[in-house]
Order: structure tokens, then C-alpha cells, then sequence
């Protein structure tokens, strides 16, 4: 790397003063490099201050001598993910690369990320995760590999579902009041989805999950109940874009995409455990889920839309039966499409047991450079849908399934 830069970590203390790599400037930096295509400075305060696990030497910028700024940072998040059969890791998400153009092509990220690596095996984390839509070659030379996600993407609105059911009532979540049931219910996850966070702390849960703060998408977080001892929540998120174009222009304009950052489904029993419910009562919650969060977002059920989520959480076998159960179209295979996402890549920092994919035999060890045993670990086929009662064969059906409510 250039003489003329040092890498540093940020500084915490003293952030008034000038120094090149305090919290503010760090903020500066993020907000000067991604402001001219819209992230708010907010948002990574937000993504700052209401993280538990926040670490100040987990921070990497390139100081420049001269003149004296931060010319380009990394950020490892510090979280733990399941992997199925019990087994949790600890994981380092890269987030906040980012390079000032006027310090490009200096090598400054590969060395920032170097570091990065050298301070999760410092401190105990087993494997690394990032998403990039650009800059896959660079991520690769220092040993993370892609590991596809599955995306689905459904036609809504414009008389094809999904419907308000009768007997269920939804409102917006309370972080305090609901919090216990909501927990409970993304404990279905553990099971459901390979790749997905663990959420111990009451403090993520409300700040970094219920505080989410981007004024470039509004988030709806709805919750679900009924009389029979169901509840289910669902939080989903839009593009304040996308919607103010769709309702200036609705004949013209493209249909706004509806992310489902995440929708669980279950009956609340006691000491945090749920109990799953069958698939039509699954459907029933689901359907009025989605529809009391289009109408808040200003959308009514003759607006054409599109709604988006891992296939992990929804899978094609799991539509086909809400579609038959409620008689929505949107959740017929005529109306979605399953799309790649090959920017999710994974690295192996410490060694990590996993189950042997032949039954019977031992577990299996991979150390770095194993990735591509990795990504067959995560992605492997399962039968059988556990996000709710009864069994549903889902041959071929993958479990690896990142939530957008973790996005770093």
C-alpha cells in the first residue's frame, strides 16, 4: 500500500476533535461515499448505535497523510449464525467498504480487508459473510466464494390477492409489549433457514430490528392474531422511490417491489417456545399479513405490485398449497418467478465441524479453503418445510435463506 496512507482503527474518544479517524469522521466518510446514491448518514449511525456487538477495533479506515481524511474503511459486524442441527458460529459480516474515488486503485480495500480477516481470527470468529453486487473478483483473490441465494418474486394486487381474512386482526408491533411473542416465533427460523442470526439481545431486537431507520424505504412491521392462540408478525419494506413514482404515474410506472424482510407464523406456548400450526391456518395469517402491510403502504388491492423474499422462507411447494387453501393467485406458480442472487459470498476463518453429507459417518472438518464444502453444506437439498405443521415434501427445496432484517 501507499506510503502516504496507515490503517487505523476509529477512535471513540474525543470525537470533536479533527482526528482524521473518529466516529464522526468515519460517518462523513460513509455518508460522502454512498450520499450521492441516496443512504442517509442516519443509516449508519443507526446501524452504529444500536448494535450490541458494535466494535470500534473492529473499524478498519486508510488514513491519508495528506491531505488528512479517511480514505476508504471496512467494518466486520459481529453476530452468530445458525447452521441447523444445533450448531451456531460465530460470523464477521463485511460492511461500510468503502473508498473515496479520489483514492481508488490503490490497493486500500485489499489491504483494509487483509486486516480484517487477521482481527476475526484474532478474535474468535469462525466464518465471514458479505454481499456485493460489483465487486465479486476482489472478494474472491483474498478467499471468499459465491454461495447463490434463491430469490422469489410474486405478482400481487390487481385482483390476484393476497386478502384481509375474516376473524384476524393486525396492527403495528410494539417492541416492548410484543417483543416475547415475536421472539418465540423467529425462533422458527433456527429450524427453517440455514444462515440465519441468532437474536439474543432484547436491545437488537428493539433498536437495530424495530428502530430500523432509512429514509429511503419505508419499513412496515405488522403483527397477527386471532382467537384461537395464533399470532404471527411480518415485517416488510418498499421503496419510497419506487412508490412515489407509482402513485404520481400509475399507468406508467414500473410496480413497486415489496420486500419481505422477514413473516413467521405459529401459536406462542409457554417459556418462549411455538408450537407450528397447520398450513391452511399458516395461510390464512400470512394472506392478512401481507395485505393490512400493502394498505399501509398506500397501495390497494386493485394496485399491481411485486413482492420478494428468499425462497427459503416461502418455498415453491409451500405457495402452490397457500394458493389452493385461499384461492389467491398470487402465490400461483403462474404468477412467480424464482430468481439467482450470486452476490452472497462466505469465508472459512477458523475451523468449523459440520454434518457429513452421507449419513452415518462422522462430521466433517473445513478450514479455510473450503468454502466450496461450504456453500454444498449450505445449500443442500431438504425434503421437508418446517415453517409450519404437517410435513410438506419440498424435494430439492434449499433452507439457505438470509433475512434482510440482519442486513449490515
Amino acid at each position: 500500500m501507499d506510503t502516504n496512507y496507515t490503517v487505523e482503527n476509529i477512535r471513540l474518544s474525543g470525537d470533536a476533535s479533527p482526528a482524521p479517524n473518529s466516529l464522526d469522521a468515519f460517518f462523513d466518510h460513509l455518508t460522502t461515499v454512498f450520499g450521492p446514491v441516496g443512504t442517509p448518514r442516519l443509516y449508519f449511525q443507526n446501524h452504529w448505535f444500536a448494535d450490541p456487538n458494535r466494535d470500534d477495533k473492529g473499524v478498519f479506515v486508510a488514513i491519508c497523510k495528506s491531505p488528512a481524511e479517511i480514505a476508504s474503511s471496512v467494518r466486520v459486524y459481529r453476530r452468530n449464525v445458525n447452521f441447523l442441527e444445533d450448531l451456531q458460529y460465530s460470523v464477521g459480516g463485511i460492511g461500510d467498504v468503502a473508498t473515496l474515488p479520489s483514492h481508488t486503485r490503490r490497493g486500500l480495500a485489499q489491504r483494509l480487508l487483509q486486516a480484517s480477516v487477521d482481527y476475526m481470527a484474532a478474535t474468535g470468529i469462525d466464518v465471514s459473510v458479505l454481499h456485493t453486487s460489483t465487486a465479486v473478483p476482489l472478494y474472491a483473490k483474498l478467499g471468499w466464494k459465491v454461495c447463490v441465494m434463491f430469490l422469489t418474486t410474486c405478482e400481487i394486487g390487481a385482483g390476484l390477492g393476497p386478502l384481509a381474512q375474516p376473524g384476524l386482526q393486525c396492527r403495528q408491533i410494539d417492541f416492548e409489549a410484543d417483543l416475547e411473542t415475536i421472539k418465540a416465533l423467529y425462533r422458527i427460523s433456527e429450524t427453517q433457514l440455514v444462515a440465519s442470526f441468532r437474536r439474543d439481545s432484547d436491545f437488537y431486537w428493539k433498536e437495530y430490528i424495530g428502530n430500523y431507520q432509512d429514509s429511503r424505504r419505508t419499513v412496515i412491521s405488522g403483527i397477527v392474531t386471532g382467537q384461537d392462540g395464533v399470532a404471527g408478525y411480518a415485517i416488510l419494506e418498499a421503496s419510497n422511490a419506487e412508490l412515489a413514482q407509482f402513485r404520481s404515474h400509475p399507468e406508467t410506472a414500473s410496480a413497486p417491489t415489496i420486500n419481505i424482510r422477514e413473516v413467521f407464523v405459529g401459536r406462542p406456548i409457554k417459556q418462549g417456545q411455538v408450537e407450528l400450526v397447520p398450513l391452511d391456518t399458516f395461510a390464512r395469517y400470512l394472506e392478512s399479513l401481507v395485505a393490512w402491510a400493502i394498505s399501509r403502504l398506500g397501495l390497494t388491492s386493485t394496485d399491481a405490485a411485486k413482492l420478494r423474499f428468499p425462497s427459503a422462507l416461502l418455498p415453491n411447494e409451500v405457495l402452490d398449497r397457500i394458493s389452493a387453501s385461499t384461492g389467491s393467485a398470487w402465490a400461483s406458480r403462474t404468477h412467480r418467478q424464482n430468481v439467482q442472487d450470486g452476490g452472497w459470498m462466505w469465508k472459512i476463518i477458523r475451523p468449523i465441524r459440520l454434518p457429513s453429507p452421507t449419513p452415518g459417518e462422522e462430521q466433517q472438518v473445513l478450514g479455510p479453503g473450503d468454502e466450496d464444502d461450504l456453500a454444498k453444506y449450505l445449500r443442500q437439498p431438504v425434503g421437508i418445510y418446517c415453517g409450519c405443521a404437517g410435513n410438506i415434501a419440498c424435494p430439492g427445496t434449499e433452507r439457505y435463506g438470509f433475512l434482510r432484517s440482519d442486513s449490515f
